[in-house]
């Protein structure tokens, strides 16, 4: 069977002091490919897959090539200042941008400095337009009250999705640096990662987006993993130092999670929340308008008035809305905030547009919890290999020292058992409250009915798996099967299996979603699973790139083409696109070359088709062979059975029956 290798990544400085730490922690998160390459295998003959519409390996690493390239149109800099302060979400008739800093940390840049720099690095005018703010982290709210909106200053350089999410956003940038890892811009990829600790050290968290309308929520926390990923990159002269720092981000960002509104007493468990005003509206959201000139919310309303007699299972609509004004209420607009912070906007994972989110321990973001807990220990546990290798080498002739570098690795010890001893405890709590055992599968948990929600299935469930939270092989492989049952589809794994009208449940597919469940089957030598799913996804991208010269923020899975019917939330299908260009490269390394070949086939490959694929030219000459054992008329009458009409009593009449090259051709029809 094969398996997938550990991410080695070649820094051009010296890392010889973290070698064998690196080792301890690879097994949690790996990479599909122990060189950071793009192969470009020879042209492969791939005649005999048995399909209508094929691409050719030309154009398959024409793809691959464009995506590297494109990585260069995403990236925002504070030395193009003028493409990083643009928003076409916000309205902005004045033309004033604004870029907010809080300088209010132990050694931050004052705030003329960084404004002096902006204009040293930037063309003469492009400032001028621009005012650069002292941002109050502790007083921030009178930027929404009086709609001074603007961008939150960032050190790095970053990548941004694409078409109107022209943002560092934050589970979005983890997959893309996982594609910049793969094409070799290591740089950028560090990149990401310190402007993910610099905004845990200046505004608190790891933002949904760098604009200040996203400081009151975050997103899914994919912290950690990176970080482990990127170490083996940091100079050696410094690492300890990077990564203690590292640490420090993270448990200030987990804190995040698990302290104040996040924090569910009743399970011990986490949840998503927004710290906005109660009952206030996104401000990026309220003046978006669909073809038809309506907003998200008045799409809504429209929804909740025509059911409101009637009602819907999920919730009382009394509860979010109110017909006699035709507004929508506080509760509504609180978790709708929240939804937000999901990433899942809009879906009914929580009820109808998630307006339940607040009363649910999410399975995803409380598996993801358990990482960052597992990795917080894994990461300390480095710092201590690394002191206890100093300590062996170079400090044994300084007693005084060596007893207090004893005392530091006494305190690494107690710090990883710390660590793990929590994301010990979050499992048992994960598997008491969401796992249900006569399914055998992963829920959201609704902690206010204290009842799993089993009326949908998500593809979150496999976050489990992903995170390494369930380890019997029983019960990994019932949710596997169950998943995969119901939410396999032409083009990949589906979202969900509920269709609604919204972008995150069928029939529409996301990159991110698709890699963490094929993640999780290599992880267990679900291979041919996993081989298949990948083929399903990489073909629909490269079909309809071909088609559109574009990748795309999603997909619909069953029609396999980049086509939304939206009802509800964002109406739109944006292009670019970050994750996704990440997903496909990451993917098709995952791939066997011997396997690659399938992704030309364009119509996608089916459950049931794939071992005919697989196996055609056998198949063919077992066809073959039975056919001539028929007479001529029994031939005849075959091939007009087959083909029907005049074409099937042409050839049935002709010396097409003798033709083996016209019986294959038969076949494949």
């Amino acid at each position: 069977m094969r398996t997938s290798s550990p991410l080695v990544i070649n820094s051009d400085q010296n890392h010889s002091d973290s070698t064998s730490s690196t080792d301890s922690f690879q097994t949690d998160y790996e990479d599909p490919t122990s060189q950071i390459l793009i192969e470009r295998e020879e042209d492969i003959n791939s005649t005999s897959i048995p399909c209508k519409t094929q691409a050719t390996q030309a154009e398959l690493n024409q793809l691959l090539t464009q995506i590297n390239l494109r990585w260069g149109t995403l990236i925002r800099s504070n030395d193009s200042i003028s493409n990083l302060v643009k928003d076409t979400k916000i309205r902005n008739p004045k033309g004033i941008y604004r870029i907010y800093v809080n300088t209010n940390v132990n050694g931050s840049e004052s705030l003329i400095e960084i404004e002096d720099r902006l204009k040293r690095s930037n063309p003469l005018g492009d400032m001028d337009q621009i005012e650069v703010l002292e941002l109050n982290i502790d007083n921030y709210q009178k930027i929404f009250k009086k709609d001074l909106h603007g961008t939150l200053y960032l050190p790095y350089p970053y990548v941004v999705p694409g078409g109107v999410f022209q943002e560092m956003y934050a589970w979005d940038s983890f997959f893309i640096a996982l594609g910049l890892i793969r094409d070799k811009e290591i740089r950028l990829a560090r990149n990401i990662l310190d402007n993910y600790i610099y905004q845990i050290e200046h505004y608190g968290k790891i933002l949904n987006g760098n604009r200040t309308y996203y400081l009151n929520r975050s997103q899914l926390p994919f912290l950690t993993p990176l970080i482990k990923l990127i170490y083996p990159t940091v100079s050696s002269n410094h690492s300890d130092f990077w990564l203690r720092k590292a640490i420090k981000a993270s448990e200030k960002y987990y804190d995040y999670w698990t302290t104040g509104h996040h924090f569910v007493k009743q399970t011990g468990l986490s949840r998503f929340f927004d710290s906005s005003e109660s009952g206030s509206i996104p401000p990026e959201i309220i003046h978006e308008t669909d073809q038809n000139g309506f907003t998200a919310y008045d799409r809504v309303k429209k929804y909740f008035k025509e059911n409101y007699e009637t009602g819907i299972p999920d919730y009382d609509i009394k509860d979010y809305y109110d017909p006699i004004t035709n507004t929508l209420k506080p509760k509504f607009m609180d978790n709708d905030r929240a939804m937000r912070e999901s990433g899942f906007d809009t879906s009914c994972r929580f009820g109808p547009f998630n307006s339940k989110i607040l009363d649910y321990n999410p399975i995803c973001l409380n598996s993801l919890l358990v990482l960052m807990e597992k990795d917080i220990s894994d990461l300390y546990r480095i710092l201590l290999e690394n002191l206890e290798s100093k300590v062996n080498t170079l400090l044994q002739n300084n007693p005084h020292h060596h007893h207090r570098q004893n005392t530091k690795m006494r305190k690494y010890a107690k710090l990883i058992e710390i660590w793990k001893s929590k994301s010990i405890e979050r499992i048992k709590l994960i598997k008491k409250f969401n796992w249900d055992e006569n399914d055998q599968f992963f829920y959201d948990y609704d902690f206010i009915n204290l009842k799993k929600n089993k009326s949908k299935i998500y593809s979150t469930s496999f976050f489990p798996i992903w995170c390494n939270i369930v380890n019997d092989k029983q019960e990994i492989n019932q949710i596997i099967k169950r998943g995969l049952n119901e939410l396999e589809t032409n083009g990949g794994i589906l979202t969900s299996n509920f269709e609604f009208g919204d972008q995150w449940d069928k029939p529409y597919g996301w990159g991110p979603l698709q890699l963490i469940v094929i993640e999780s089957l290599y992880k267990y030598n679900y291979n041919e699973d996993a081989n298949r799913l990948s083929i399903k996804f990489l073909s629909l991208i490269l079909k309809v790139w071909l088609k559109t010269d574009q990748i795309w923020e999603k997909y619909n899975l069953i029609k396999r083409n980049e086509i939304v019917n939206l009802k509800f939330g964002y109406d739109t299908n944006e292009i670019g696109f970050g994750w996704t260009n990440a997903v496909f490269t990451r993917l098709y390394d995952y791939l066997p070359i011997e396997e690659r070949k399938k992704i030309l086939y364009l119509d996608g490959i089916s459950i049931n088709d794939e071992n005919q694929i697989n196996n055609h030219q056998i198949l063919s000459q077992s066809w073959i062979k039975s056919v001539n054992q028929l007479n001529l008329e029994q031939k005849t009458e075959l091939m007009k059975l087959i083909v029907g009409g005049e074409e099937g009593t042409r050839i049935g009449t002709g010396n097409g029956t003798d033709s083996d090259d016209e019986w294959v051709k038969v076949s494949k029809e």
